[in-house]
């Protein structure tokens, strides 16, 4: 399973590091390159894929604005998700990077703690808006730490899916590598789609708090994974309609 790929950028070696090493305390399920400078920024970029770009602002080798610009123009880099940091002082900075499709900002002074909430925020919000989701209530079974949970699925798009499971003891954490097997037929068929947990709460359905309520980000799926995919979306639009 690739890792959740992530690129710091921060002309500070100390706080590079502070970010990098919360990140990794938080998750084994993720790999960090480092940029002290817009131009190393730019060299990181060119030469990989990242599914977020964390940069912070108002620094003496940081352009912040060069940066966005420089990502979102680039032929093939141009939708990855970007956080700013900055001071109140740089707020300027923030609002215009904003502008040229930041999907999120901190003010200092960050915790980890916040960081955190910020990354499963963006990425739910960029997940949700380069990928249709389709609502639907098919049974799917959940592969976590050796532990299986069943629950039923809320929604779905190639992206990702959110559904709500039963777990009596333990509980699958962030970021953790997850299986879904989703059922497409009533003849009981399914289809399994690996993915890591990014987002996680206690459901109140029923009054039961051993209902989780979770959206699963998938990995890059293969090309039978994807037809059959597509074709169970098709047929629950379709089933959708016919309500």
């Amino acid at each position: 399973m690739d890792d959740f790929s992530v690129l710091i950028i921060d002309d500070s070696s100390e706080m590079r590091d502070f970010l990098k090493g919360g990140l990794y305390d938080s998750s084994s399920n993720i790999e960090i390159h480092e940029a002290a400078n817009t131009e190393n920024a730019h060299e990181r970029i060119n030469e990989l894929f990242y599914d977020l770009v964390i940069c912070r602002c108002g620094t003496c080798d940081i352009d912040s604005n060069d940066l966005m610009k420089f990502i979102r123009t680039h032929p093939t880099k141009n939708d990855t998700p970007v956080i700013l940091i900055g001071s109140r002082e740089n707020r300027s900075s923030i609002r215009k990077g904003l502008r040229y499709g930041a999907l999120g900002y901190l003010i200092e002074p960050i915790s980890i703690e916040r960081l955190i909430r910020k990354i499963l925020v963006v990425t739910d919000r960029f997940n949700r808006r380069i990928h249709e989701r389709v609502d639907a209530g098919n049974h799917i079974v959940l592969h976590y730490n050796s532990r299986s949970a069943t629950g039923e699925l809320i929604d779905i798009s190639l992206g990702g899916l959110s559904g709500l499971i039963e777990c009596d003891n333990e509980y699958p954490g962030i970021l953790g590598e997850v299986s879904v097997d989703v059922e497409t037929e009533d003849s009981g068929e399914c289809i399994s789609l690996d993915g890591v947990i990014y987002r996680l709460e206690v459901s109140r359905r029923f009054n039961k708090s051993n209902y989780l309520k979770l959206s699963v980000k998938f990995d890059e799926i293969d090309f039978e994974n994807e037809e059959e995919l597509t074709e169970l979306m098709s047929f629950l639009k379709s089933q959708r309609l016919d309500i």
